[in-house]
């Protein structure tokens, strides 16, 4: 505390450091003024304060439940946050919400835990080396943790780098997509037919179950563990579409269709159990839209380039002066105010060894159909059967099919008499 007190003294500032904590990467000074005023030029005694204590960077922040302001450093002596630890944590250990995740530990030492259902939707934004591919990773393995038949993925991946790791994963309903059109057709599908159904579904399931809609879709720890399903029904699983590249998936599409799926899916995907994970390096205006930003509930910043970018995702500044390397700011709906979080970190072999031990301990992912011919835009298959039967010429239901098989796009099981989609490798 002295040597920040000694800065004081020499500014002339009128202040009293009370409290020092250090953290895994942030010094938190608290300090008091004796007039309760903080005084005037305040940016310019921090940069004064940087200087003098040989810091890359220097924070102010309230502190209200010690009534006193508060100054961030970094810390001379990094410490890594692993994923481990948190998940060895009370704070994970005792969480009993569905679709939890880890963040990382605040500068106090706190653990911090997160949940897809509290969160609804996730922006996560970031300049290069900030640490957001580490926390998609993160996300993944915290999410993977739960059962394929309570939790399904969907990885959208135009840059073919980060989530091609996750290949064959049992929880994944449809291949990793990395073409852009693909991305296009399962978004549609999703925002246009399967999201309606799954509405239609907790509307008639409310009324045979006795329960209001509110209370079912929103049930978590029930006789039936949360499930929601109708008698004799499968269980109807949460989805989790991660998006990794937002900027690439925009600006290489012709036209608004996916801005507009992902709206869409934004909007109403929350109250039926569908979540968006949507992250961007390059969170500019035309990228993070208005329309997708106010959607978008739960905004992740880490490190970025200027003040602009910070106003864009949080719609204020503070991202410009993180850290990098996992330092990040994290804003949900309830929160007055941004939490700052060194984030948990999770290497590139302990992501390879977990996938690895859930395709060794897990049936191969069983693909929804209609996810696959959505995908490979086949999503009409029946109805074309249905047409070339009843106006088609003799012979043409059989030429379509031999058609799609000599594709690669349907399987025929001569034993079960059933075809099936295959999806292209």
């Amino acid at each position: 505390m002295q040597e920040l007190q000694r800065v004081f003294n020499g500014l002339g500032i009128k202040g009293t450091v009370i409290r020092k904590t250090e953290g895994c990467r942030i010094i938190t000074y608290e300090f008091k003024m004796h007039n309760g005023l903080l005084p005037p030029g305040i940016n310019r005694i921090l940069s004064a304060i940087k200087i003098q204590l040989g810091v890359e960077s220097v924070k102010l922040i309230e502190v209200p439940e010690s009534n006193a302001y508060g100054i961030e450093v970094e810390c001379k002596e990094r410490k890594t946050v692993k994923i481990g630890d948190v998940m060895r944590s009370r704070e994970y250990t005792e969480d009993k919400r569905r679709l939890k995740f880890i963040l990382g530990e605040t500068p106090k030492g706190k653990k911090i835990v997160g949940s897809l259902v509290d969160a609804k939707h996730l922006l996560v934004a970031g300049q290069t080396g900030s640490g957001k591919s580490v926390f998609i990773n993160t996300l993944l393995a915290s999410l993977m943790r739960e059962s394929p038949d309570r939790t399904r993925l969907i990885l959208i991946d135009p840059k073919r780098v980060e989530l091609s790791r996750y290949k064959d994963v049992p929880h994944l309903l449809a291949p990793v997509i990395t073409e852009v059109d693909q991305a296009k057709n399962i978004l549609e599908w999703l925002a246009n037919k399967h999201m309606p159904y799954r509405y239609k579904y907790l509307e008639e399931a409310s009324g045979i179950i006795g329960k209001s809609y509110v209370d079912l879709k929103d049930m978590e720890e029930d006789e039936d563990k949360g499930e929601i399903r109708m008698v004799g029904d499968p269980l109807m699983p949460r989805f989790v579409i991660v998006i990794d590249e937002l900027a690439q998936l925009l600006m290489t599409s012709e036209d608004r269709c996916i801005e507009d799926s992902i709206i869409k899916i934004a909007q109403l995907g929350r109250a039926c159990g569908i979540h968006l994970v949507v992250a961007t390096q390059r969170p500019s205006a035309d990228i993070v839209t208005p329309q997708i930003k106010a959607n978008i509930p739960t905004k992740v910043a880490f490190k970025v380039s200027t003040g602009s970018n910070s106003r864009i995702i949080l719609d204020n500044m503070g991202a410009e002066k993180l850290l990098g390397r996992g330092d990040m700011l994290y804003l949900q709906e309830d929160y007055f105010e941004p939490k700052r979080i060194q984030g948990a970190f999770i290497s590139s072999e302990e992501v390879d060894r977990l996938v690895r031990n859930l395709k060794d301990n897990n049936d191969p992912p069983d693909y929804w159909q209609d996810a696959l011919a959505a995908i490979y835009g086949i999503h009409r298959f029946a109805d074309i059967l249905q047409e070339l039967s009843d106006n088609g010429p003799p012979g043409s239901v059989d030429n379509f099919i031999n058609h799609m098989v000599d594709k690669g796009l349907i399987i025929l099981d001569y034993e079960t008499k059933t075809m099936k989609f295959a999806h292209l490798q």
